[in-house]
């Protein structure tokens, strides 16, 4: 809500019009009393000064309020408003627009010194985990290349992003279904180096290999997700390609690798 900043009594009736002088110092009203009065006011600068003041927590969470008010941004408490920027160009970062969230961060510390950031290498951290999601979209669609090159922009961003078991085994079961598994062997290896007991991160990986004819791995990781999952089902669907690999037969056709594509 709106506090008030000043209050002039007066008026009989609805006041229709209101108009500052051009020093701002007098203010004229029409009303419905069939009157016009001339006010003396403090002067219209000081006044605005007093409004932005009393905004500054509001711009602190709606800094474009602020950026669209210039008079305000002279009047206001730039150290008290600084974190509406920051806020700003965390946001741009994990959009993509590094250069955006970098120029937003300069700002704040123009503004506030005292802030404790480096604005490019925090724009590149808060991306990289962006190009990481991205990746995996496209890991999804088939689109592997594009993918992995989204992985290693990452990488390059934040050279201590910790990308998790999980991301790496979006790369490694979507790659190898659409595939690429020779590609991204790579991603299956870090997957279950990080996971080395989860037995979804191993079926993935034996699917892999088993694409790459690498059947004595593959039939060791299906068989390590028989051992450990629940599902009756998915027991039984990995135990007929174990089975399948030990005759020498390629369980993995395409309307197999369609159907867990779907699934």
């Amino acid at each position: 809500e709106g506090k008030q900043l000043a209050l002039l009594r007066g008026h009989q009736s609805s006041v229709y019009s209101v108009s500052f002088s051009p020093d701002g110092k007098r203010l004229a009203t029409a009303s419905d009393d069939n009157t016009v009065r001339l006010w003396a006011v403090e002067d219209l600068g000081e006044m605005l000064a007093r409004g932005c003041k009393l905004l500054e927590d509001y711009f602190v969470e709606n800094f474009e309020a602020l950026e669209s008010l210039t008079t305000c941004q002279d009047s206001v408490d730039k150290v008290a408003v600084a974190p509406g920027l920051v806020k700003q160009g965390e946001t741009l970062a994990k959009e993509g627009d590094i250069e955006g969230a970098i120029a937003k961060f300069e700002k704040a510390k123009e503004w506030n010194p005292e802030l404790e950031l480096q604005p490019e290498i925090k724009a590149k951290q808060l991306a990289a985990p962006t190009k990481i999601k991205q990746g995996e979209e496209l890991a999804i669609q088939g689109k592997l290349t594009k993918a992995l090159s989204l992985y290693k922009k990452a990488q390059q961003l934040d050279p201590n992003l910790e990308i998790s078991a999980y991301n790496w085994n979006e790369i490694c079961w979507f790659g190898s279904l659409h595939g690429y598994a020779a590609d991204v062997m790579n991603a299956c290896e870090k997957a279950v180096a990080k996971a080395p007991e989860d037995g979804d991160i191993l079926d993935s990986r034996g699917l892999a290999r088993a694409l790459t004819r690498d059947t004595a791995g593959a039939i060791s990781d299906f068989q390590a997700f028989v051992d450990w999952i629940d599902d009756d089902e998915l027991k039984a669907q990995r135990q007929k390609w174990i089975d399948e690999l030990r005759a020498a037969k390629n369980p993995f056709t395409e309307e197999v690798l369609k159907s867990l594509l779907e699934e």
